[in-house]
């Protein structure tokens, strides 16, 4: 492989750009899932080195500086189920998701209503906390299966955006 050297400027114009990618990027994801269901905003929450899951990125909601431990009730369900999470559901009838608990902070999000995991190959790698919709509705099957498939497209993205950053 050639190498091509990199002037200082350069190696700055490099790393604007890729924090700009950043800051644009992930919450176009966000948006992309949010308009599949008419959600109004998101959080998008990302595994890190250490196992545990932070907040990246936000669209019209606000930013958490919450961590929610790799082996907290919510990761390991995610793991196990891969069930998208009404949240308002799962306060009505806690049996329909083997007495889940939301970490604290999650239950008392502003509007919080579904929370859509992101694999990649297998591995859980994030998830979004969706806004409620300013007009009610349910969420049906075929709408938690399109879901579940643009969080498969969202993974496959985000872990070339992280690649990138790198």
């Amino acid at each position: 492989m050639n190498r091509v050297p990199l002037t200082a400027r350069g190696a700055e114009k490099l790393r604007d750009e890729l924090k700009r990618l950043k800051s644009v990027d992930r919450p176009t994801v966000i948006k992309a899932i949010a308009d599949l269901v008419d959600s109004v905003g998101g959080v998008l929450w990302m595994q890190e080195e250490t196992g545990n899951f932070v907040c990246v990125s936000s669209w019209q909601a606000h930013f958490s500086s919450d961590v929610i431990r790799h082996d907290s009730k919510l990761i390991q369900f995610l793991l196990a189920k891969e069930w998208v999470v009404d949240i308002q559901e799962l306060k009505e009838s806690p049996g329909l998701y083997d007495q889940l608990e939301l970490p604290k902070h999650l239950n008392e999000m502003e509007m919080a209503w579904l929370l859509v995991p992101i694999k990649h190959h297998s591995k859980l790698t994030g998830f979004i906390v969706l806004k409620k919709s300013l007009s009610p509705r349910q969420i049906n099957w075929e709408d938690r299966d399109l879901l579940k498939t643009a969080a498969q497209q969202a993974a496959s993205y985000l872990a070339l955006l992280n690649a990138s950053e790198a």
